[in-house]
């Protein structure tokens, strides 16, 4: 299932490519997932003759369907054992744009959520579009969700170049627009009553594109959203609303100063460019929020 046949070399960004400022395996997100899924990889080989991993764990339309729903995460993490390439190229499609969205945009819990949350939905199409064509199939890989990262980071960042086999550069919109029109056409002959298949879940990497276009797109945060249902932040919200009384004006506290809400707004903004938004406290949100009011006061 895959972007393995489609060759990407090195990444020219703007002003360069970096690598993550730690050396550690388990540093940044990408690198996490990356490790995790070579474990899962090596444990596949090592268990080849009787593949259980495949048999538990593999996207099996009928099984999500009779309640073993912990496939839609763990198919994310099994490749294909006739060869390296289906986890090569998925894993440096998402080191290569991962990295950017983890760093510039998302952050590493926020990057966690959304690379787990396109995992399944591009899991929960692929299994709707099987069950629908009444000849169910299973699926592993990356793909799904490589494909939201791939596609994200190529709507935030489309001045960024890869060559192509090292030689010809490309945009990444480009790159991305290519491989929806791969992924489309047999989807479209499905539609048209074609029967038969490559063996690729393209309605899989369809859905991914389509949850990480529906991201950039909406600003969606997936661990916002599971904050916002988390039991104590419910508790905590319920609290701070116990706790509101009305002030008289002799009564509420003195403005901060200029200089200081200033250096406060800096500070946060700083924490932003380094860390993502869902790094920020509560009081650090306030903190935007006011200085949003303020300035567009003046």
């Amino acid at each position: 299932m895959g972007l393995d046949d489609r060759d990407y070399a090195r990444d020219m960004g703007r002003g360069g490519w970096s690598s993550p400022r730690s050396d550690s395996l388990f540093s940044t997100a990408v690198k996490t997932l990356i490790v995790a899924n070579v474990i899962v990889y090596v444990m596949q080989l090592l268990t080849a003759q009787h593949d259980p991993l495949s048999r538990w764990f593999a996207l099996d339309p009928m099984s999500v369907l009779y309640g073993q729903i912990w496939r839609l995460t763990t198919y994310d993490f099994l490749h294909d054992m006739g060869g390296p390439w289906h986890i090569f190229w998925n894993m440096y499609v998402l080191w290569m744009a991962g990295n950017h969205l983890e760093e510039g945009v998302l952050g590493r819990r926020e990057f966690f959520g959304f690379y787990l949350a396109a995992g399944v939905v591009s899991g929960l199409c692929y299994c709707l579009w099987e069950l629908a064509s009444g000849h169910p199939h299973s699926a592993i890989g990356a793909s799904g969700a490589v494909s939201a990262v791939m596609l994200f980071y190529a709507l935030r960042f489309p001045d960024h170049i890869w060559r192509i086999f090292y030689i010809i550069p490309v945009p990444v919109i480009a790159i991305v627009f290519i491989n929806l029109i791969v992924d489309l056409h047999p989807v479209l002959l499905q539609l048209g009553g074609m029967r038969g298949g490559d063996g690729v879940a393209h309605v899989a990497h369809l859905g991914g594109m389509a949850f990480g276009y529906f991201c950039h797109r909406t600003d969606f945060r997936v661990t916002s959203m599971l904050d916002h249902f988390h039991p104590l932040r419910s508790l905590e919200r319920w609290k701070t609303r116990r706790r509101f009384r009305v002030v008289r004006d002799e009564e509420a506290p003195a403005p901060r100063a200029a200089k200081d809400f200033d250096a406060e707004v800096d500070r946060v903004l700083a924490k932003v460019h380094a860390s993502g938004q869902e790094s920020l406290t509560e009081a650090e949100r306030q903190i935007l929020t006011d200085a949003s009011r303020r300035y567009r006061k003046s």
